[in-house]
């Protein structure tokens, strides 16, 4: 009688397994190969895939060799489960089936090339973006979401985050589109120029919102960068935006002004100076003028307006004046600039820089 592990060839006597080389002894004490899948077995350890399973239902002695779940069985093979086939599908005889085109029945999704079998049991082409879809499955895409809420049913299929879907595209999200702007109408869509309304910068070119006056809900636009450097006729909402650091109040990049032009502030003027506004249409008596209620951009430094103002509150006389009509002091005096002019102001006179 042979020794356990003895490894005796095919058709050797034994009387267990373990004597035989193939691991298989069988009912008339000889060592045999393992059993091919469909073979029939009362045991896994006799089989060549290492695995039983049944034809229809199990009876006693009903047991069969079938293939792993691993997926690599060819068109043809014996079956009892999908996962045992390459196409995923193992047919009603138990044998592994090509998968079906579009329009021929079907029982289940695996069943087809397109892994979607439609409710009528009809092989069908996957839904795009925008239709309904109870299971991402059934999208070309692979997933499904919602327009406003979803209820039962009332999902639809949608495009995969980073899909980078083009102008025009249904979507649901920002990161759905090439341009990261998904509108209100569910497409994608170029982002928005400065001065068009927008609720958030993601939706702008630039990247930046702002107002124009005061802001209310929903009121902002797309704004310039700061330093973007904007031409003239651009709409900003600051200085900084424009080419010439000037932005107006009708919230529009302009050159500087001029000197003799009106300005509240010095940032606004070609000169950089400003100084209080003298009107040059109206004289008084004398011949001196009127100050204006804005000051104006001049040519004079900041230190040549302080000597006018100095120069007036100390050495200040009503009856100052020459044949012109000029204040004296405003003109003679040689620690004053050339250029001082005589202004009446609400409270009295003042010499400014013109």
């Amino acid at each position: 009688m042979p020794k356990a592990g003895s490894k005796e060839d095919v058709d050797a006597f034994c009387t267990e397994d373990n004597q035989c080389k193939t691991n298989n002894c069988n009912g008339e004490y000889l060592c045999q190969e393992k059993k091919e899948n469909g073979e029939k077995s009362a045991t896994k350890n006799h089989c060549k895939s290492g695995r039983v399973g049944c034809i229809g239902t199990c009876v006693m002695g009903g047991s069969i060799c079938v293939a792993k779940p691993t997926g690599e069985e060819k068109v043809g093979a014996l079956c009892t489960k999908d996962d045992q086939c390459a196409t995923n599908y193992c047919d009603s005889k138990q044998h592994c089936h090509a998968k079906k085109p579009v329009d021929f029945l079907c029982k289940k999704d695996n069943q087809c090339t397109t892994n979607y079998c439609d409710s009528k049991e009809h092989c069908h082409e996957k839904k795009k973006n925008g239709e309904n879809s109870a299971t991402e499955n059934h999208c070309k895409s692979g997933r499904v979401g919602c327009t406003s809420v979803c209820v039962t049913g009332g999902s639809i299929c949608v495009p995969q985050a980073g899909s980078k879907e083009e102008n025009g595209a249904f979507c649901t999200k920002d990161n759905q589109c090439a341009t990261n702007y998904c509108t209100s109408k569910k497409q994608c869509h170029e982002k928005k120029e400065n001065g068009e309304k927008s609720a958030t910068k993601n939706h702008c070119k630039s990247g930046r919102v702002g107002c124009t006056g005061t802001c209310l809900m929903g009121g902002s636009i797309c704004v310039p960068q700061a330093g973007s450097k904007e031409e003239n006729g651009a709409i900003c909402t600051e200085n900084n935006q424009c080419a010439t650091n000037y932005c107006s109040s009708k919230y529009q990049c302009q050159e500087k002004k001029k000197n003799g032009e009106k300005s509240a502030t010095k940032n606004h003027c070609t000169s950089g100076s400003i100084a209080p506004g003298v009107d040059l249409t109206k004289k008084k008596k004398k011949g001196y003028h009127y100050a204006l209620d804005e000051s104006v951009c001049t040519r004079c430094t900041k230190e040549e307006i302080e000597a006018c103002d100095n120069n007036s509150e100390r050495n200040f006389q009503a009856d100052a004046w020459d044949s012109k009509g000029k204040r004296q002091k405003c003109q003679k005096d040689p620690t004053v600039v050339k250029g001082c002019m005589v202004i009446e102001l609400t409270m009295g006179f003042g010499c400014t820089c013109v």
